[in-house]
């Protein structure tokens, strides 16, 4: 998902974010299957090692909330 830091060019992570969309273009494109996951790309440009689990992060609203905003 992009975010505003990939305003600063050349920098490690700017990088290593647009080469993670163009692999993910690459495979959606030749229709490869994905593989849905959430990582992180640390300041120096480097994806870390282990995805994020997302359930072990706690979300304050439930599902009918998120819809009435």
């Amino acid at each position: 998902m992009p975010h505003v830091f990939q305003i600063f060019r050349n920098h490690p992570a700017t990088n290593a974010c647009f080469n993670e969309y163009a692999k993910f273009i690459k495979n959606v494109t030749s229709g490869k299957e994905l593989e849905t996951r959430f990582e992180m790309v640390n300041g120096k440009g480097i994806v870390e090692e282990n995805p994020v689990d997302l359930g072990n992060y706690t979300i304050s609203l439930t599902k009918e909330e998120v819809h009435l905003l």
